[in-house]
């Protein structure tokens, strides 16, 4: 008598857990195709639209709210991540010219005030109000001037080391364009949270 029990007993458990994992499954689905449309919507409206998508999509598998708050600090700490990288690069500039010395030192030297900057904006984002809004956006739009400066140096050199410098420096600084593009168009927020 309990063996017929314990029969329904197990079939009924696996019609509702099979039942379940597929409203799961279905359910996360739906989930990450919303966040891939916001995402998309969001840096269709960027300068640098693949550089933005590629800086973004993490954020789908860290399970942040898609809104624009987040995606801009993704962004930031992208352009951050990538900043740390190119001031290694610059510090490293071992095969340089002598006459070249002061253009690698001259893009040190701004892309340090650059980093700072993406720290302070980082920060100010964390807790945004209209003027910390307004302070990154100078932060951010300092930062592309600093960019300008050291490629119109670096046009001059010559040598291995300078088109991976100007490389490294263009990826960065798209993430840091698109970041203000963002913050600069508030329109192309989502809507949607968490």
């Amino acid at each position: 008598m309990a063996y017929p029990i314990l029969k329904s007993f197990l079939v009924l458990s696996s019609l509702f857990f099979s039942t379940y994992a597929v409203n799961s499954s279905s359910s996360s689905i739906s989930y990450l195709d919303s966040n891939i449309s916001s995402i998309r919507t969001v840096c269709k409206s960027t300068p640098f639209p693949d550089a933005c998508f590629d800086s973004l999509k993490l954020s789908i598998f860290l399970n942040l709210s898609p809104n624009i708050l987040n995606f801009l600090l993704q962004s930031l700490k992208t352009a951050l991540s990538d900043g740390i990288k190119l001031a290694n690069m610059l510090s490293n500039a071992a095969n340089i010219h002598e006459k070249q010395k002061g253009t690698i030192q001259d893009c040190k030297d701004l892309h340090q005030i650059t980093l700072s900057s993406l720290e302070k904006s980082v920060s100010r984002l964390s807790s945004p109000d209209s003027r910390k809004l307004a302070d990154t956006r100078a932060f951010l739009s300092a930062a592309l001037t600093n960019k300008i400066t050291c490629l119109e140096g670096l046009n001059s050199a010559s040598g291995l080391l300078k088109s991976s410098l100007v490389n490294s420096l263009t990826n960065t600084y798209q993430h840091i364009s698109n970041s203000l593009s963002m913050l600069s168009n508030p329109g192309a927020s989502t809507g949607r949270k968490k």
